[in-house]
């Protein structure tokens, strides 16, 4: 894997959680400015996200969650 490169596991992921996205993703891919989720959204992809990759979200400090 290149290192700005996603792995098939969490484009997968993605596409299953929202849908494919017509531009490459990458490492540098922001959640709420390039794939548009946000909110609720964010916070239940965020959930599936530590189901499916078995990540323990205790508290997610980012400023999308922040309001602006």
């Amino acid at each position: 894997m290149i290192d700005n490169e996603v792995s098939p596991e969490l484009c997968s992921f993605i596409e299953k959680e929202r849908w494919k996205y017509p531009f490459k993703l990458t490492s540098n891919i922001d959640i709420e400015k390039d794939l548009k989720i946000t909110g609720d959204d964010a916070v239940e992809f965020i959930i599936a996200f530590g189901k499916e990759f078995d990540v323990t979200i205790v508290r997610y400090k980012n400023s999308f969650f922040k309001r602006q």
